[in-house]
């Protein structure tokens, strides 16, 4: 079977029926589709690409892994600015700009227009406007900043919570919006999550960040305020606006989420350093 006709079964005849056989082709397509790492091997099938979002807290573990060693053990040699702009490009070519691509569309969808019909087409749009430029140069500037105001021992594991944070808070936001983009046009993943699925989704991304945080209270109630209230605030502000999602706006909600976790972190040092309680 060729992959043009694989590409359009919508059944689940073709799928591997063993178990393990058919996680490992959810998780090749979620890495697939969201990294730029080469495809570990495995025959795609849409309804795998369509069942994968619980992967997508793991996927963003090894991201955040990869840019994480780099900016550890780089850090003697360069130094906190420079490794700092290291992790953030090689995150760039590690995820191809996916996250950041959707942040500018969204930036120019929303900015650009009053109407809902227009604020979607011109995120279909592939140029870049004023306000996705605007966007992305105070996006990588915070990004920036708030890295580089950590200390090596806070900044590696910032960078691996974020990358696990920002790829988990899209999957319950999948469940309580509506799909408004082209499913006829768009990738088989932007498709509804079931309540179980975002829930169990999310466990994974929080249970990965626990085992990371260890027992640091303070942080871990502060990453969990900011990803409730992120949750809260897209899903309202994304109904006023567009009355769903798209592919775009799930981007967008994946970078400010992981703006916030470096901002978690700096609030925390902050504090210590500066005699609280905390």
């Amino acid at each position: 079977m060729n992959s043009k006709n694989i590409d359009n079964l919508e059944d689940d005849n073709w799928l591997p029926k063993n178990f393990f056989a058919r996680e490992y082709g959810r998780f090749a397509a979620c890495l697939m589709f969201l990294t730029r790492i080469p495809a570990l091997p495995h025959r795609y099938h849409p309804n795998l690409l369509r069942t994968c979002h619980h992967y997508s807290p793991l996927v963003g573990l090894i991201v955040g892994g990869i840019l994480a060693s780099l900016y550890y053990f780089s850090f003697t040699f360069f130094g906190n600015l420079l490794v700092v702009w290291f992790a953030l490009g090689a995150g760039i070519l590690i995820t191809g700009s996916f996250h950041e691509d959707g942040f500018a569309d969204t930036c120019d969808g929303l900015g650009g227009s009053f109407n809902v019909e227009r604020k979607l087409e011109i995120m279909k749009d592939s140029r870049l406007g004023t306000y996705g430029t605007m966007g992305l140069i105070f996006l990588m500037g915070f990004k920036f900043l708030l890295l580089s105001s950590l200390d090596r021992s806070n900044g590696w594991i910032a960078i691996l919570v974020a990358h696990v944070l920002a790829r988990t808070v899209i999957i319950p936001l999948n469940y309580t919006l509506p799909y408004v983009g082209n499913r006829n046009l768009d990738k088989p993943m932007a498709l509804d999550v079931s309540l179980p699925k975002a829930l169990f989704s999310s466990a994974i991304g929080w249970i990965i960040v626990s085992m990371f945080l260890g027992y640091s209270p303070v942080i871990w109630f502060l990453l969990f305020s900011f990803f409730i209230l992120l949750l809260f605030c897209a899903h309202f502000y994304l109904k006023s606006q567009i009355r769903g999602y798209t592919g775009d706006t799930l981007g967008a909600v994946n970078q400010v989420m992981e703006i916030l976790v470096y901002f978690a972190f700096f609030i925390d040092i902050y504090f210590k350093s500066n005699g609280s309680p905390f």
